[in-house]
């Protein structure tokens, strides 16, 4: 007899699903039996919260083939293993059920939502069950005849939670229009267990607490890409948010062989989607990846099972103190929590250009593996802010060469599948294609390996795994295949070998869970705080995220077993770093290159280290003015926080407030440089802008030779009223040393405050330095008159405070490289670091530099050819 189709009931805003009874083994008697759950269930408090979902496959077809009685026991020893807190079955049948309940250890943890003892209709044909470790209500409604799904009702730390566990209606022809019923089954767990709370007509969704929460998992049988529109922006893929470079397909026919019995296509089907501002996904993995060699009954056949055809998840789901909350609020109206549906655009344009490479690959006759375009960087970390870019490592058996030339033009071909501009930088240090694919932009770095070290005939090899993880063939920079690679693919490989390394600090799920959302809020203070570029003089993304993986380290190692919370980490990553002595000691996650690094007391202003050998100082570029800005802003925040028992919100966007003291206020910046980069058409501009920004550094270090303190805002500010079409300006405040502050030169006085008073005032006598710089920039070969420079000096009243403030408060994802320009020319990039050391080594010996003018004397002028290319901007705009 077909079981009946449940009818919903709306209560308010909800659909009421019909209740049934949950069950409890009773050790006495020796069998399960209705539990008494009370109307009002118990809170219970939790920090965490291990949720598994896995479709287990029945065997209804194919039953010959899949070997139920055999992978049974593989996969509830995978599940006993996991020790979940909730688990959520789909596809199980009778038999199935009574192997679930009868292990001792479900016995003994769970709660259960059947029982095979009494005659139920859940699992009559096939259908899903849940084990909760804690008592629950449960609620069950029937779709079909035999499609259904079932919720469970609890409360944790005083949260309504509701967690239906999924099974939709598949795409078989028999099923009809499938695409219908799944919508309208989605509509209807959504309307039961998780209404939107506040909707607007343009999509967005306002965050409001209603006091309920949901996890809703199972198998949605779609994958990415294909009905994303039925989730709601509202609900979060744990998947996506935490493994966003990687596919993460549940069922997979080129890896399980049980997959290839039942499917022909790769898909991501099983989801843990989370509501709730509360939680936060801390890690998720795949269960039952490997197969295991059974023997028959017969004691002679050998076969190869894996659990089941799709592989389970396994997500812990952190709960968020008010501290937590507080960052990611401010993390959120910042921009640096992502959407899932732009996380899922970004995992797209990655897919379009690892398609395009491996397309590329082909025509060029070498090995193609599906996965060998590698990301890197705050990508990988899961750090990367709304709208930034992507770093990725593209590795393959060609020659550098090939791939700068070939590759760039077989991308610029490709303008009407995703890729909407191409820019080639080959005289950088680290050559680099820069891209935008389907409106992000992906720097490409690349590593050409010796030919025959990836193999031909295998499509799904694993580049990162199998080549380049530590103890492989190129994980090993002491290998003579390591040591084969030119020295630009050593640098690029280096890139990605560090970034490996960072994870690989915190293997513990909750350790790089506190790692990333620490990092997120760091580098959202260094942005606003003026402080975050490593081009202009500051730390930048690798060196910040060395510093927060420090300073957990250091942490760890102070109070071991202990649990930290992302707000604990942010507190001691101020205190470690307020009082750094950065004269003599090096950073480091890695203890060998702090013992052996040895800082040059002229060239090494503060240090870095990358990770890998030889071991590099990242942070060459900071000057002493930078690092006094560094170091004066590491020590407001430590004093912020000092005086506050607690992060709250308020103390939260105080630490993250603009730096509008550079301003406004008794210590505020009163002259500064500007400089103004223009040009006529957009591709001129972005080739102009980067050298001018490439060579400010040496400007800075200029300055620092004569005696002034200098704050270089590390963004470009937009300027509006300029006669060009493409037009932006950097600032330099300017100030003179006071008693307190310690001049750049020499040396031996940088970091020493006790021994300037009697020194004589810095006066603003730069006019030899910026007629130079300026110079330097106007002599370029790449300038053309379509270009145009003008560097000024003015005070503080000549620039428009307000706007300059509220540009600040936004998070700057860095150059944008120009929309639907193609460029198949190699672009110019000149690298600083040479001629940053020789003006550092210069600062050491001189103290000052240039003829003396007044202060107030404008350092600015124009070429006549960059007067003309006004003109001409002023007509072509109809200004005068």
């Amino acid at each position: 007899m077909e079981p009946s189709v449940s009818s919903a009931v709306p209560v308010g805003n909800r659909i009421m699903f019909p209740s049934g009874s949950t069950f409890r083994y009773n050790t006495e008697k020796r069998e399960w039996m209705a539990a008494t759950i009370p109307n009002v269930l118990p809170s219970v408090s939790v920090k965490n919260l291990k949720v598994v979902t896995w479709n287990t496959l029945f065997d209804i077809y194919e039953a010959d083939k899949i070997y139920t009685e055999y992978r049974t026991p593989l996969l509830l020893d995978i599940l006993e293993k996991t020790n979940a807190d909730i688990i959520g079955l789909q596809e199980i049948r009778p038999k199935v059920l009574a192997k679930v309940l009868a292990q001792p250890w479900v016995q003994e943890r769970y709660y259960v939502s059947e029982d095979a003892s009494v005659s139920n209709e859940t699992c009559e044909r096939f259908g899903q069950i849940i084990l909760c470790r804690w008592p629950f209500k449960l609620l069950k409604y029937s779709f079909s005849a035999f499609k259904k799904v079932v919720v469970a009702e609890l409360t944790l730390n005083n949260r309504h939670i509701y967690v239906p566990v999924i099974h939709l209606t598949s795409s078989s022809e028999r099923n009809g229009d499938y695409l219908s019923k799944r919508m309208r089954q989605l509509e209807t767990v959504f309307a039961r267990t998780c209404p939107p709370i506040v909707s607007f007509p343009d999509g967005t969704w306002v965050t409001q607490d209603d006091g309920s929460d949901a996890f809703l998992i199972g198998d949605y049988n779609f994958g990415d890409s294909e009905e994303n529109n039925l989730l709601r922006a509202d609900l979060r893929d744990s998947w996506s948010i935490l493994h966003p470079s990687d596919p993460g397909f549940t069922v997979d026919p080129s890896r399980n062989g049980m997959a290839q019995i039942t499917s022909t296509n790769r898909r991501r089907y099983d989801r843990v989607l989370i509501r709730g501002n509360r939680w936060e996904p801390e890690s998720i993995r795949l269960l039952g990846q490997h197969s295991t060699k059974v023997t028959l009954s017969d004691l002679t056949t050998k076969v190869e099972l894996w659990p089941s055809d799709h592989y389970g998840l396994e997500c812990v789901i952190r709960f968020l103190d008010d501290a937590d909350v507080a960052l990611k609020t401010v993390l959120s109206s910042a921009g640096l929590i992502e959407s899932d549906e732009a996380t899922q655009k970004r995992a797209a344009a990655l897919a379009t250009l690892n398609r395009h490479f491996t397309k590329w690959l082909v025509t060029e006759g070498a090995p193609a593996p599906t996965n060998n375009v590698l990301p890197i960087g705050s990508y990988s970390y899961g750090v990367h802010s709304s709208g930034g870019d992507i770093d990725v490592l593209c590795v393959a058996d060609v020659s550098s060469k090939l791939f700068f030339d070939s590759f760039s033009k077989f991308l610029i071909k490709k303008k009407d599948d995703g890729v909407e501009s191409v820019r080639v930088v080959l005289d950088a240090l680290v050559p680099v294609v820069k891209t935008v694919i389907s409106g992000f932009k992906i720097d490409i770095l690349y590593c050409g390996l010796p030919n025959g070290h990836i193999p031909k005939s295998d499509i799904h090899f694993d580049v990162a795994k199998d080549l380049l993880s530590p103890g492989k063939l190129f994980g090993d920079d002491t290998s003579i295949a390591f040591r084969a690679l030119d020295d630009k693919s050593v640098l690029s490989l280096n890139g990605f070998r560090d970034t490996q390394l960072i994870l690989s600090c915190f293997p513990d799920a909750a350790d790089m869970f506190v790692f990333r959302q620490a990092l997120r809020f760091i580098r959202l203070w260094a942005q606003r705080r003026g402080v975050y570029s490593n081009t202009l003089c500051y730390f930048g993304g690798f060196g910040w995220s060395i510093l927060v993986a420090h300073s957990l380290q250091l942490l760890k190692a102070a109070q071991p077993n202990t649990s930290f919370s992302a707000s604990d980490l942010i507190r001691h990553f101020f205190k470690v770093f307020s009082s750094w002595n950065w004269k003599e000691q090096a950073v480091s996650i890695v203890p060998a290159a702090a013992s052996s690094y040895k800082i040059d007391s002229v060239k090494d202003v503060m240090t870095v280290l990358t990770c890998t050998k030889p071991y590099k100082n990242s942070a060459r570029n900071i000057s002493r003015s930078t690092r006094t800005v560094i170091k004066n802003e590491l020590a407001r925040a430590h004093a912020l926080l000092e005086s506050q028992a607690s992060l709250s919100s308020s103390v939260v966007k105080q630490l993250v407030e603009p730096c509008a003291n550079l301003f406004v206020g008794p210590d505020h910046y009163k002259s500064f440089l500007k400089i103004v980069v223009s040009a006529l058409n957009e591709t001129d501009y972005y080739r102009w802008k980067g050298f001018v920004e490439s060579r400010l550094i040496a400007l800075l270090l200029k300055l620092d030779m004569s005696g002034l303190l200098t704050h270089l805002i590390p963004r470009a500010f937009e300027n509006p009223d300029s006669p060009f079409p493409f037009s932006c300006y950097f600032l330099v405040g300017l100030k003179k040393f006071q008693a307190q502050e310690s001049t750049p030169a020499p040396e031996a006085s940088s970091t020493s405050s006790s021994s300037t008073s009697s020194q004589p005032q810095a006066r603003l006598d730069f006019a030899n330095v910026v007629h130079q710089f300026e110079s330097m920039l106007n002599e370029w070969t790449g300038k053309n008159d379509q270009m145009d420079l003008l560097v000024k000096h003015l005070k503080v009243e000549g620039l428009p405070v307000e706007s300059l403030i509220s540009q600040l408060s936004t998070v700057s994802s860095g150059p944008i490289a120009p929309s639907g320009v193609l460029i198949d020319e190699p672009e110019e990039e000149y690298p600083v670091e040479e001629e940053a050391e020789d003006d550092k080594q210069d600062s050491h010996e001189s103290s000052g530099s240039g003829d003396e003018t007044s202060a107030a004397t404008d350092a600015s002028s124009s070429s006549a050819s960059a007067k003309k290319v006004a003109k001409k901007a002023a007509a072509k705009n109809g200004k005068k």
